[in-house]
């Protein structure tokens, strides 16, 4: 399981009077409260375990921001979002797919064009520097450059990807 999906289940287990704000004050400056935390979790969370593999549930427009922060870049976990509903996922997938050509146009910082149908890997590790509230690492392959054992990443935003 997830080192993400287990952090979560974590915070979640821990009792109301005890759950601290979460607080970024560098790249995203960003917070939630203890209190809003807690109403957050009794909210949403009721009902994730260790068993469950995919959960997805309405939410509500006014809590959109908090819960992607949550999710996307505090937990660091796969969730899509359809209408008024999340669906969260244990386990990042493995494999994507470019649906929207990614270019320096709208992704200035990628080396080179990727094509639409083109397979990305993610591939998180302590030199990514993504920004999860945009998008995630991936690959063009999982092979490391020669005599290293670092693989390539860039941050594809999640408009442009579908999982596999």
């Amino acid at each position: 399981m997830d080192k993400s999906y287990l952090a979560f289940l974590k915070m979640m287990e821990t009792p109301p009077l005890e759950r601290k704000a979460i607080r970024y004050k560098r790249k995203v400056k960003y917070e939630i409260t203890a209190e809003r935390l807690n109403v957050l979790v009794s909210t949403y969370f009721e009902g994730f375990d260790h068993t469950i593999i995919e959960r997805t549930f309405l939410i509500e427009k006014t809590d959109i921001e908090d819960l992607l922060f949550l999710f996307r870049y505090h937990f660091r976990l796969w969730i899509t979002i359809d209408n008024s509903s999340i669906t969260v996922f244990r386990n990042i997938p493995l494999r994507f797919k470019i649906i929207k050509e990614v270019n320096r146009e709208n992704h200035w910082f990628v080396p080179k064009t990727f094509e639409v149908g083109q397979i990305m890997y993610f591939k998180s590790h302590g030199y990514s520097s993504a920004n999860w509230l945009n998008g995630i690492p991936l690959a063009e392959s999982l092979t490391p450059v020669k005599n290293t054992d670092i693989i390539p990443t860039t941050q594809i935003n999640y408009g442009f990807i579908e999982a596999l």
